[in-house]
């Protein structure tokens, strides 16, 4: 049991509750811009991927698909100008297993360098297989190329004609909810820590830079916060004094523009109410303790 002197009053009973709000903003501003100026800072979920399996290239069970190697498949590999991986041709359409499978096990140093030197790792690659493998709902969804990839998503051309990102982890940063401005999803689901998002295919070659600004103000006055949107090695004529980078966004058959990626807007709302949450949490247990 604690003693108190009489003339100690415990520090929390100096502080009204105004005040104590007065601190917690000001402590949940200060925390995000100190976050927000640490180098590379990505609000994505997926921080420090926790890998399930070990990697083992000779155990593989998939089944169908089956071919003595995985360069057997692939028919061509596209670099843009930007030294981004932006196309593997496959010879034959295959699940989706099999296409993870392919740039997994390739020779082709082309791929393994473009495909490592981003965030992922073999053993990143295995579990996203483990994972779309086990899943019965894609076993008879086939594609038939590789068309890009994000720091967090593996995108695939479907037979169908729609694409489908593999991502580990949830793609939108702190579990946000999709909006108006996100590339509306056909179809979701997740098996262990890996998330498929089914979307239909966009058109990027006639998007103006017009359009790309108007959807950044729509974004902007919903409260959210824009980031990897602008090619900052190059300079253009334009109030950000930068291009746009336009393969984060698409047109659909309608007409319209959307993000593509939607780890590019990061809902301020729901940071600061998470922030503030855990610091509530702090000040409440110190204050009454």
């Amino acid at each position: 049991q604690k003693i108190r002197s009489r003339h100690f009053v415990p520090y929390h009973e100096f502080f009204s509750d105004k005040l104590k709000a007065q601190i917690l903003y000001c402590l949940s501003i200060t925390f995000i811009m100190k976050i927000s100026s640490i180098k590379n800072f990505n609000t994505k979920p997926v921080q420090n991927p926790v890998f399930k399996h070990s990697v083992d290239k000779n155990v593989f069970e998939t089944s169908g698909d089956v071919f003595s190697s995985a360069d057997d498949n692939i028919n061509s590999v596209t670099i843009d100008s930007y030294g981004y991986l932006t196309n593997i041709d496959f010879k034959k359409p295959v699940t989706i297993a099999n296409a993870i499978k392919t740039i997994l096990k390739t020779q082709n140093n082309e791929v393994r360098e473009k495909m490592f030197m981003a965030s992922y790792t073999e053993d990143n690659l295995f579990d996203m297989y483990v994972d779309i493998n086990s899943d019965r709902a894609l076993k008879d969804l086939k594609v038939k190329k590789f068309i890009g990839m994000g720091v967090y998503a593996l995108v695939f051309e479907t037979t169908d004609g729609d694409i489908i990102k593999i991502t580990n982890g949830n793609h939108f940063p702190c579990n946000r909810k999709p909006d108006f401005f996100d590339l509306p999803i056909i179809r979701h689901g997740q098996m262990g820590r890996t998330h498929y998002y089914i979307e239909e295919k966009v058109s990027q070659n006639d998007i103006t830079d017009e359009e790309i600004e108007e959807l950044i103000t729509k974004i902007e006055q919903a409260d959210y916060t824009i980031q990897d949107y602008l090619l900052t090695k190059e300079c253009a004529d334009n109030k950000y004094g930068h291009p746009f980078k336009k393969r984060q966004f698409g047109r659909t058959k309608d007409g319209k523009v959307y993000l593509i990626d939607p780890g590019c807007a990061i809902d301020e709302k729901s940071l600061i109410t998470k922030l503030a949450q855990k610091i509530r949490q702090f000040l409440t247990f110190n204050f009454n303790n």
